[in-house]
């Protein structure tokens, strides 16, 4: 329970604060131990350290919800602490043994029987699911585990449908749900923490797999373990309705390109939207959760991970199908000018980015912000050529 508490603090940058409640925990249990082993013996450094960490627990939770409010499964903890309570009762009940070693057996050994069966008679958070998988799983890979974020979505119709959809499934999935939005970054920390595998694939929501051998490709990739993270790159198909046009010509004429063109880029052509990385990379080397809203956490973890980490770039394309209007794209594009300057500041060497370079360029032009307006209102006339829309579309961005 404390740690789920912990997440709170990891969520919103505050693991100083919760380092400082655990340390001061272990003062008290220590000075505690200190008046209560001379009085009790063993009891009494069992009764100091539930005591102490008690104490932490309250604090982190009063704490931990003030930085980012998690939801409370009061359900589970009723049901697990009820399941405690069973188990402790019958480990309790048993007969004195004559050696302490067998005793200690004995008790360990029945605690774990009575928990596990007092965790399925009461479903704790639906553990009885995880036998259903553990059966469907004959003739299922053991070794790929489906892991989703809901990062805050306003719809609690749509969480549990995605749940139900989770438990059904026959491979191991889970859903992780954010009381509110965290973001990009922090929501793909959180999924590293989470996850239990080596290897970590990200696909955003809004991506599809391209082929039936999209998974395959990567698992052969890894075999040949020479890589430490690869970007696969990404494909649009044409939309049919025109609202949605500019965006999948603006996608090929900046970022929809093949393996050999990324790489002569380098890092700064990854994206994390069809992104495999090991895990012991994402540990060492997590998303900057400065990074905030829209765009450029991506290539600013690429360029950190770049300096002591082999990062590819292998052709095994996802489908976006999350395509935007214009008037979207501008939005996102002014949300993440933020964004674009944080990274040039934490990496100056970016300053020869094309969009960096751009910016330098109008910036010459005198009274180049007046036409601010001109250019979002060619790129939001769909009566116009796409390419002409997609042209004052980068004039508004690098102005």
């Amino acid at each position: 329970m404390t740690y789920y508490f912990h997440e709170a603090f990891t969520l919103k940058r505050r693991t100083a604060s919760m380092a400082a409640i655990m340390a001061g925990a272990s003062v008290l249990n220590l000075g505690l131990n200190l008046v209560f082993i001379p009085m009790f013996g063993i009891a009494g450094a069992a009764a100091a350290t539930v005591i102490a960490y008690f104490i932490a627990l309250l604090i982190c939770a009063w704490l931990g919800r003030k930085h980012f409010p998690l939801p409370l499964p009061w359900t589970d903890w009723i049901k697990a602490a009820a399941a405690t309570g069973i188990m402790a009762a019958a480990v309790y009940a048993l007969p004195v043994l004559g050696s302490a070693w067998l005793m200690l057996v004995a008790q360990a050994m029945t605690g774990a029987i009575v928990y596990v069966a007092s965790a399925l008679a009461f479903n704790i958070a639906d553990c009885r699911s995880w036998l259903a998988d553990a059966r469907a799983l004959i003739g299922v890979r053991r070794d790929i585990e489906i892991l989703l974020l809901d990062d805050g979505c306003p719809d609690p119709g749509l969480n549990e449908a995605v749940s139900r959809t989770v438990r059904a499934l026959s491979a191991p999935a889970r859903l992780l749900t954010a009381a509110e939005n965290i973001g990009r970054s922090a929501g793909r920390n959180l999924l590293a923490r989470q996850a239990r595998g080596r290897w970590l694939l990200y696909l955003d929501a809004d991506m599809q797999p391209g082929d039936d051998g999209f998974l395959d490709a990567y698992l052969e990739r890894i075999e040949l373990d020479d890589f430490d993270a690869a970007f696969g790159g990404y494909e649009t198909a044409e939309p049919e309705d025109r609202r949605y046009h500019l965006h999948p010509v603006l996608a090929r004429t900046s970022d929809e390109k093949d393996a050999a063109a990324r790489a002569l880029i380098g890092p700064t052509a990854y994206c994390s939207s069809n992104l495999l990385v090991r895990a012991s990379v994402m540990r060492g080397v997590p998303f900057d959760t400065g990074f905030t809203g829209w765009g450029f956490e991506d290539v600013d973890w690429a360029v950190r991970a770049a300096r002591n980490h082999n990062l590819i770039h292998f052709d095994n394309p996802a489908s976006h199908a999350g395509l935007q209007t214009s008037e979207s794209l501008l939005q996102k594009f002014r949300d993440g000018a933020v964004n674009y300057a944080r990274l040039l500041e934490k990496h100056p060497h970016l300053a020869v980015l094309p969009g960096a370079r751009a910016a330098r360029t109008l910036g010459i032009i005198p009274f180049q912000a007046l036409f601010r307006g001109l250019w979002a209102r060619l790129a939001n006339s769909q009566g116009l050529p796409v390419r002409l829309r997609t042209a004052a579309l980068k004039l508004w961005r690098a102005s």
